[in-house]
């Protein structure tokens, strides 16, 4: 689940680059060495951006673990983000993301003692944790637009869903099923987006999250680092055919959730990494002059893994996203 988040929040604020970034490359062709702050260019951003999206995953279990203690079925994530960028003196602006999570899980425990526990279907909604960020004026080099963030992640999500199994309803779901870390957790990002062709765009991603402390479960989990990558190709219908690529690398979790204790948790005590490569097409409206746009885009992975500790995995069949964006 929380590679489908990471991939939302960065869309959420990612649209609001693309206009500033076209007119840059139009002006700064001739490939030599140039860093200018977007505060020099003739171009007035809108001071508030707000968007609204919701975003549909179907996911899968695809592997056991090796042990053959655990396996998934069906699984599915509907996210709703609320997204408001707020433009600052000097170029700067503030943006904050408010999220939304339903996560819906089958799970199936085949050596279980009780019938009972064999099977699980699980299903928890509610706020996700809060994310304020800062991102800092545009610099060019070259041909790339390049724009650095930071901010700090606010501990608003649940972390006490619990368990809905007979004689085990006061422990909590595991990690992953929590809708966040517990801890005000440190956000360090960049972008780089490059026109690399007429009509084709190039863009990248760096997250790290650091987690600062253990949470009121006494547990932390592992600082995560992100990488995502699109090629775009805008056509003059308004869609857009684009391929999405991810990497996430996340460290082992630091102490345990005193609901669960540390049994059956290797999983979460060793480092997770895992990719996706996906085609999807966009496709996108803008009304009143621009001042309101409206997106819509389907993908579906044709290439992903897990490492874990268990070599268990989990997939994604298919995704929806719709998103409504108004400037002022």
């Amino acid at each position: 689940m929380k590679k489908i988040i990471n991939l939302l929040q960065l869309t959420a604020c990612a649209g609001l680059l693309f206009g500033s970034f076209a007119f840059a490359v139009e002006n700064n062709t001739d490939g030599a060495l140039v860093v200018k702050p977007a505060a020099q260019l003739p171009v007035i951003a809108p001071k508030l951006t707000v968007t609204a999206s919701t975003s549909f995953y179907e996911l899968h279990g695809h592997k056991s673990d090796d042990r053959k203690n655990y396996d998934f079925d069906r699984m599915s994530a509907q996210i709703n983000l609320l997204n408001i960028n707020f433009g600052i003196q000097g170029g700067w602006s503030a943006n904050l993301l408010l999220q939304n999570y339903e996560f819906y899980t089958e799970s199936i425990f085949p050596s279980a003692p009780l019938p009972q526990w064999q099977r699980s279907n699980d299903k928890t909604t509610g706020a996700g944790d809060t994310y304020l960020t800062f991102i800092a004026p545009m610099q060019f080099v070259g041909s790339w637009m390049l724009i650095p963030d930071f901010g700090v992640s606010i501990p608003t999500g649940h972390i006490n869903y619990k368990s809905k199994l007979q004689f085990l309803e006061q422990s909590n779901l595991a990690y992953n099923a929590q809708h966040g870390s517990g801890t005000y957790d440190v956000l360090l990002g960049a972008t780089a987006i490059k026109m690399i062709s007429s009509g084709f765009i190039f863009g990248n991603h760096v997250l790290a999250d650091i987690r600062t402390g253990k949470n009121s479960n006494d547990y932390s989990l592992g600082n995560m680092y992100k990488y995502d990558t699109w090629l775009d190709y805008n056509t003059s219908y308004g869609l857009t055919p684009r391929l999405v690529g991810a990497y996430k690398y996340k460290e082992a979790i630091r102490g345990f959730d005193k609901s669960r204790g540390n049994a059956a948790d290797d999983f979460y005590y060793h480092a997770q990494k895992d990719w996706s490569v996906s085609a999807a097409l966009k496709a996108s409206k803008s009304f009143m002059n621009s001042a309101i746009s409206l997106s819509a885009e389907v993908g579906v992975p044709f290439a992903q893994a897990n490492d874990n500790f268990d070599h268990s995995e989990v997939i994604a069949k298919y995704y929806g996203h719709v998103a409504l964006t108004g400037s002022f």
